[in-house]
């Protein structure tokens, strides 16, 4: 990070990856989508609605399937059910003006309005809203670049953009903590007891100074990792015992010590309990690398595959039993609001087709 601008620096912070990190992923024809090259045995729902999982569809029709809240191009957050064939006369708007969603967690979102830039970053009001009554209040005062809400929807975790704090707060707004230290980009673990974010320094050009973990409990800080071009914590596995990040080691893209080394790709995993550190293979048979965007991640339940909008589509990640990856694809186009709809079997999402938004399905088996 010494030889780039602190707008650069904090543009990775903030998740707006360089060039939107597509110099990733390559395509082998420039004339056929990207998750096209990779697509095995997909089976996709809206226009192409294959005939298994339009029975699946009307045969649940009589199940009160859960809501999700998704932000459409009008700006507004409206909720629907995925197994809704009638969505657009039936969905609800629950709040407008929302520039994104930062998280949702049953039935509270979490979203930013009125965004602004402070310097040569950006950052947002926070907003809460609860999709059973639809009303919404302002979270917070502060601008914020990053929110996270937690599994158990208790807690909330802000970093503000003018001093880089970590705050956590109760769902109702009640400030408990400010972390010692700076730092962005908070994500809780599965058990809500710890977060992970991007710990930085309080002055000077090496902003970024690796991945820290924080014991919500006992308020201790266990540093994970000390290289500057680690820049993004984006799941936890489903057991708590791994953390995945984004990182610019090895890439030429963010240190100059990098220029001429051999292509790699951004995943990284740290193991909560020993402490190892190792990168991980997310290149697709094709050379394509499938490149996993936090706040979009969604795990099997055994934890052998992860699956995520990846920049340029919908990607898979599959590991073995020791936490390797073994095999990467692309296997959709991009979307939003990516979720189980059958466990381990059927997954949803919405994606933009010839018609307009809808939610699209596709099976893993």
């Amino acid at each position: 990070m010494r030889n780039l601008t602190m707008k650069t620096k904090l543009l990775i912070l903030f998740g707006i990856t360089l060039a939107g990190l597509s110099a990733f992923a390559v395509a082998q024809n420039q004339d056929i989508p990207i998750w096209k090259q990779d697509l095995q045995n997909m089976k996709f729902g809206g226009e192409n609605l294959s005939d298994d999982i339009s029975a699946l569809l009307t045969s649940m029709q009589g199940i009160q399937a859960e809501e999700s809240a998704y932000l459409d191009d009008d700006k507004a957050i409206y909720v629907s059910r995925p197994n809704d064939l009638n969505e657009k006369s039936s969905r609800r708007k629950i709040a407008d003006d929302a520039d994104y969603i930062f998280g949702t967690q049953g039935d509270t979102v979490l979203f930013g309005k009125n965004s602004r830039m402070i310097g040569e970053a950006g950052g947002s009001e926070l907003w809460i809203t609860d999709v059973v009554s639809g009303t919404s209040r302002k979270f917070s005062n502060d601008v914020v670049n990053w929110a996270s809400i937690s599994p158990s929807g208790k807690l909330v975790a802000i970093s503000t953009l003018d001093s880089f704090e970590i705050s956590l707060f109760s769902k109702d707004g009640v400030l408990l903590k400010k972390i010692n230290g700076n730092g962005t980009a908070p994500l809780f673990s599965p058990d809500s007891k710890f977060l992970a974010y991007v710990k930085l320094a309080s002055s000077g050009l090496d902003l970024m100074q690796g991945i820290a973990v924080y014991n919500i409990e006992t308020q201790k800080e266990t540093i994970l990792t000390v290289e500057k071009d680690d820049y993004e914590p984006i799941a936890f596995s489903p057991d708590g015992r791994k953390l995945y990040f984004n990182s610019g080691r090895g890439q030429g893209l963010v240190s100059d010590q990098y220029k001429g080394a051999p292509f790699q790709t951004p995943l990284w995993v740290v193991d909560l309990l020993s402490g190892d550190v190792k990168q991980l293979d997310s290149r697709s048979e094709k050379g394509q690398v499938v490149f996993l965007q936090r706040n979009s991640i969604i795990h099997s339940s055994d934890g052998s595959a992860m699956i995520s909008m990846a920049g340029d589509g919908l990607g898979v990640i599959n590991f073995n039993k020791d936490g390797d990856a073994v095999s990467a694809k692309f296997v959709g186009p991009n979307g939003t609001n990516l979720r189980w709809f059958k466990q381990d079997e059927i997954i949803a999402y919405r994606t933009k087709g010839f018609k307009g938004k809808y939610w699209e399905f596709f099976s893993i088996k």
